[in-house]
């Protein structure tokens, strides 16, 4: 019987784990209850009342938040955050530009949050689906607050 207690707990937690880790590797995304399901090897009814049961667990702790009907994902407080240096350039555009980055950051003009050439920057991605460079804007690291 503990035998059983035990094994239950074990796949409850490499199940908790494997969801807050996927997660974590893809910050940007939103993910269903069926697919965290799936991917946590849960597809079966009890399956997913236990990924339920944990993405209201990592809800309260505050660790990823609600962003559509039974989408979820990481919390802006969780998300990793890069920094850099910005870049003016005569346009009045920017490039952000970090060791953390393969490539320096483009950010428009209209997206730039009133930075000036040197101040230290975080680039975050705009509400653009397509997530491309013009979709980003900077605000500086100091009075920096991820939109939700």
């Amino acid at each position: 019987m503990n035998k059983l207690k035990n094994t239950k707990k074990s796949a409850a937690f490499d199940r908790s784990s494997l969801i807050i880790n996927l997660f974590r590797e893809f910050p940007n995304n939103k993910f269903s209850l069926k697919h965290l399901a799936s991917a946590s090897g849960g597809a079966t009814k009890e399956g997913r009342l236990r990924t339920r049961e944990i993405i209201a667990e990592l809800l309260a702790q505050g660790t990823i938040e609600e962003c559509g009907q039974e989408k979820y994902r990481l919390s802006g407080k969780e998300r990793p955050r890069q920094e850099g240096i910005v870049q003016m350039i005569s346009t009045g555009a920017m490039y952000i530009r970090s060791e953390e980055f393969e490539n320096d950051v483009y950010v428009s003009q209209r997206n730039s949050l009133n930075a000036l050439d040197g101040d230290p920057a975080a680039p975050t991605p705009g509400p653009s689906k397509a997530r491309s460079p013009a979709s980003w804007s900077a605000a500086a690291s100091n009075t920096w607050a991820r939109p939700t």
